[in-house]
């Protein structure tokens, strides 16, 4: 159960949002954390190709995204079922993603991940 609600947090989370005008989809790439205290921590990547890659404590999962205007959807397979998420991108700037799930519901922000230093 805890990691159906980690996962579902983290899809509703990114499936959602809410800003007048383009979203610039090339800030979007990178590693993103939860920042959601109520559901089970989680991380999420996107890709430049359009991938999606989605790891908590408990699961990975893989999928697509596509970012046109401000809004978002993702496209994922959940317990041997194709999904599909969409929701508006409220806030993205170099170091937060603030989305507004389209089902309703509460806000889902995210901060970027600090590129380890070598």
């Amino acid at each position: 159960m805890r990691r159906v609600i980690g996962v579902g947090g983290v899809f509703l989370a990114l499936a959602y949002a809410a800003w007048a005008g383009d979203i610039d989809a090339k800030k979007i790439v990178g590693r993103w954390t939860l920042q959601k205290k109520d559901v089970a921590a989680g991380a999420v990547e996107f890709t430049k190709d359009g991938k999606l890659h989605v790891r908590t404590k408990d699961a990975t999962i893989n999928g697509a995204y596509e970012v046109s205007k401000d809004m978002i959807t993702l496209s994922f397979e959940k317990d041997g079922k194709k999904e599909t998420k969409m929701g508006t991108i409220e806030k993205l700037t170099a170091d937060t993603l603030v989305i507004q799930p389209a089902e309703g519901g509460d806000k889902v922000e995210f901060r970027r991940e600090k590129k380890k230093e070598e």
